[in-house]
This record gives structure tokens, sequence and C-alpha cells, in this order.
């Protein structure tokens, strides 16, 4: 999950570490922490196009000076950017969950510091697509010259994607990039 802030070095609490009190060796009362506080730091820039689509759209900017760019000013934090370090799949998986649900909670509570934003969907190539064979598709997108990348990337979205025909536009890319086709001989 992503959220941007309008505040350039924005940053907050998600997860507080616990706190006890214990008795060291001599006897004294100490506190200790079983675990560390996570700490959710936004940075500047990395934002993409539709992230600055809704900062502009929804959050403050007065005060800036004349000719500052208010894009200049917002920040980004990627929670599974956060949590790429653990090298325990289950761990990272769980951590995150809890991370998305503790930055969505402090968005809602805060939304002119905190907006979460979602990755739009690719946009479907044509009407009828969902409904075409492959066969079909790769005859439309013939006539129409239509972007392999463009039907790549929705066809990834899809609930059942057809590998086949990410395969086929993946090398319509390629070529279109002059790239050689490699094939592996066994």
């Amino acid at each position: 999950m992503r959220a941007i802030s309008q505040y350039g070095a924005f940053g907050t609490v998600l997860i507080h570490g616990i706190t006890r009190r214990g008795m060291d060796s001599t006897g004294t009362v100490v506190e200790y922490t079983d675990k560390d506080s996570i700490h959710a730091q936004f940075v500047r820039g990395g934002l993409t196009e539709w992230e600055q689509i809704e900062a502009l759209e929804h959050f403050d900017f007065s005060g800036l000076p004349e000719g500052v760019n208010p894009l200049t000013r917002v920040s980004v934090y990627d929670t599974e950017a956060a949590v790429a370090h653990i090298a325990n799949a289950k761990e990272r998986i769980a951590l995150q969950e809890q991370l998305d649900d503790r930055l969505a909670h402090f968005a809602k509570l805060n939304p002119s510091q905190v907006r979460i934003v979602e990755k739009p969907p690719v946009p479907k190539p044509w009407p009828s697509y969902d409904t075409d064979s492959i066969e079909k598709v790769l005859e439309i997108r013939e006539a129409t010259s239509f972007s392999p990348e463009k039907i790549r990337l929705y066809e990834m979205e899809r609930p059942k994607p057809r590998t086949t025909l990410i395969a086929q536009m993946a090398e319509l890319e390629r070529e279109a990039a002059g790239e050689e086709k490699i094939t592996v001989e066994i």
C-alpha cells in the first residue's frame, strides 16, 4: 500500500513498541521494550502519475511561495518497501498487512495529512475485449495497431489472465523495441 502526505518530511508511528518495567540485576526498576516501534517516514519524490493527480486534487497547498511546484512538497510511504528487508515471507506479509491496516486507519482519522492512493486499473483495450477469443484479440490488435503493452498489462490484471496472450504481447513488445527473440535449446 502506498500513501502520500502533503508534508515533505512527514512521519508517524504506525506500531508502538510495548514498554515494560522490570528489575535489573542490581534491583533497580528499569523500562525496556519487547519490540521496537515502527515509524513510517515519508520521503519526497518517487510519486506516480496517479499519486500526483491525487495530491493536486485533495491537498491544500495554500501558503506556498509563488513559482513553487506543490508536488515538490509531497512525500510518499510504501509499506511493501518498508518490509522488503524481512527474509521470512510469512513474517513479511503479516507485518505488511499490519502496517497497511494501521496506515489506512491513520489516513481515515487524518485525511488532510495522509491519503491512501490505489493504483488505478488498466483500462480495457476495447468494449468486447473480455469476451473476445485470443484469435479475435490478435486479429483486432493487428487491424487497429493497438499497443501490445496495454493489452499485456490489462490481461495481467484480469481474474483469469490468458498466459498465452500475455506471452504473445510481450514478444510483440520485444520485436517493436528491436530486441531479438531468445530461444533456448535443450
